[in-house]
């Protein structure tokens, strides 16, 4: 596939906020209420060891030493949503959006979400510079990732500005880039 001359070459990452927001909120609620749990299991073995030592204040406390089953059970149902968090952090970081204007065609490699695809320039109509307000590029688009909108289907990452490509068949891709311009005047010198 690297067979073909390269006039144009981006990698882009996920790194916009608005993506790594919902996965820093609940790695926060999933170690707070992790620590809370372990910290109120600390103060019971506490108080129950103060219990045993038939101090008076805890005589009549109505606690039970927990079981060592316990424990373990608090521990790995705290640590497994902790370690899907993480790794769900580390799979969005490696995602990488890869774009390539090509003797061939333009090539685009979504690593991470398993997406591939060589668009021949014979299948396409017509390539234009692009930039949105967030709300119109989600409308029009589906937002950042690999979606589709009311208007057509879209490779992205960030950012609201790409290369729309129109095809012959009347459909539309959107490929988001930090270089779009540059990326639509490539597309076009190589349709002419």
């Amino acid at each position: 596939m690297h067979d073909s001359q390269v006039f144009f070459h981006e990698e882009q990452r996920f790194s916009n906020i608005v993506m790594w927001l919902p996965l820093i909120l609940a790695l926060l609620i999933v170690t707070g209420a992790f620590g809370f749990t372990m910290l109120q299991q600390i103060h019971a073995l506490d108080a129950w060891n103060l219990k045993a030592a038939t101090c008076p204040l805890f005589k009549n406390a109505p606690m039970a030493k927990p079981s060592d089953k316990m424990i373990v059970a608090m521990i790995i149902g705290g640590a497994v949503p902790l370690i899907i968090v993480v790794a769900v952090g580390l799979w969005m970081r490696s995602i990488k959006l890869v774009i390539e204007v090509r003797t061939g065609g333009i090539y685009v490699d979504f690593k991470g979400l398993f997406v591939s695809r060589l668009i021949a320039f014979k299948e396409l109509q017509k390539c234009e510079y692009k930039k949105y307000t967030y709300l119109k590029w989600i409308w029009d688009y589906g937002g950042w990732g690999t979606k589709r909108g009311f208007r057509g289907q879209t490779y992205s990452t960030r950012g609201c500005e790409g290369a729309e490509l129109a095809f012959q068949n009347g459909k539309y891709l959107l490929l988001g880039s930090q270089k779009a311009k540059q990326l639509a005047f490539t597309i076009n010198e190589r349709l002419s």
